[in-house]
């Protein structure tokens, strides 16, 4: 044991009894503060591990006092012998060394009984202090487990609206092929709308000729009616002179009626076509009339078709523009959900670390505790 408490006999040696006590006054203080600083922290035990140099001092100092008064009693018993004067005379001196010594160990009692007040206080406020930092750290673990679990939700609705961009995508992307198959169609009808429409004014202007061509008709027919008419005429003429003729002119009679039926026929048949020329007409008329109609209502398709065309391009490109934008958004939400899943092992981590302030936070506890409890039965 005195080898062990060797150092201190150096010290108080080197330092004398003064000395050695603002030694142990010093360290207790350091010790103090230390715990003072670190209170609301976790690792505040280290604060209590400060206090053993304090302690190992002092245990070696009280060694020390017991082995002076050891001394002591051993020189009065030695001395405690007859001897009258002599005995008093020896005895004198180590009765005041022994008083001073009393006293200067009770001034030390006091001073270490009031220091050990002190680090009693100081392990209960410590002992508080974890306490607190045990409430504190758990409720950073209720915490950590709330934003973890949170974060895990957010997670999943992550996931349900990548899942939904993704179909929303190929939706995108099949509306956008239907709508390019669409335009192509449309392009195709467009261009046979046009054909039709170029057609329907080359018939038009057929029909135009075949209307000038019947007006041509009327006016060679009415050409035959006027030569029948003056046939009819010069055959009623050559009729009169026969008659005025008589005999000699029975001949001509008859050839001047068959001229003149011929004539009558030629008329008919110059009537009959001219009513029919009429009629031939006034179809080519109608006919003329529904042709510029469907002419009319086949550029107006036309234009309808290619307006129709220009929306279609218009909603492929605007379709394309959102699939590119879904695409996008998809790849955000796949970004999000990995920052999520890191956000989770974070908090996750956080957690575990809780879990091991609580534990330091619980030694803490236990060590203050127990400090105070050798403190008090110090008292």
């Amino acid at each position: 044991m005195q080898q062990i408490f060797y150092p201190v006999i150096l010290l108080q040696g080197w330092l004398g009894t003064a000395g050695f006590f603002l030694l142990q006054a010093g360290l207790l203080l350091v010790s103090l503060a230390a715990g003072y600083i670190n209170a609301g922290q976790v690792y505040s035990a280290q604060a209590l591990l400060m206090l053993l140099p304090f302690v190992y001092l002092w245990i070696g100092n009280q060694l020390l006092l017991q082995q002076d008064l050891q001394f002591l009693v051993s020189s009065v018993n030695a001395v405690n012998k007859p001897g009258g004067k002599l005995r008093l005379r020896l005895f004198q001196p180590l009765q005041q060394q022994l008083q001073l010594q009393m006293t200067d160990l009770q001034r030390q009692q006091q001073l270490l009984q009031q220091k050990l007040d002190e680090i009693s206080h100081a392990s209960g406020e410590l002992e508080q202090s974890a306490v607190q930092v045990t409430r504190n750290a758990e409720r950073q673990n209720e915490a950590a487990s709330t934003a973890a679990a949170a974060v895990e939700e957010l997670n999943v609705s992550i996931l349900q609206v990548a899942d939904l961009a993704e179909t929303s995508r190929n939706t995108s992307q099949q509306t956008g092929d239907e709508l390019a198959s669409g335009h192509q169609a449309l392009l195709t009808l467009a261009d046979q709308i046009r054909n039709m429409a170029v057609q329907a004014q080359q018939t038009r202007g057929l029909i135009q000729k075949l209307l000038d061509s019947s007006g041509t008709i009327n006016e060679v027919t009415a050409t035959i009616r006027s030569l029948a008419d003056q046939t009819n005429l010069l055959a009623l003429n050559a009729a009169i002179e026969a008659a005025r003729a008589g005999e000699s002119g029975r001949g001509f009679a008859v050839v001047a009626d068959e001229v003149r039926l011929l004539a009558r026929h030629s008329m008919e048949s110059a009537s009959q076509i001219g009513q029919i020329i009429d009629d031939v007409q006034q179809h080519i008329k109608a006919a003329t009339q529904q042709m510029n109609a469907f002419s009319h209502q086949a550029e107006q398709s036309a234009e309808g078709s290619d307006q129709v065309c220009r929306l279609l391009q218009q909603a492929l490109q605007q379709t394309h523009q959102l699939t590119s934008q879904v695409v996008q958004v998809a790849a955000s939400t796949l970004q999000q959900s990995q920052a999520a899943a890191e956000i989770a092992l974070l908090a996750e981590q956080v957690r575990e670390g809780q879990q091991g302030n609580l534990q330091a936070a619980g030694q803490a506890r236990t060590i203050a505790h127990h400090l105070s409890e050798l403190t008090g039965g110090q008292s």
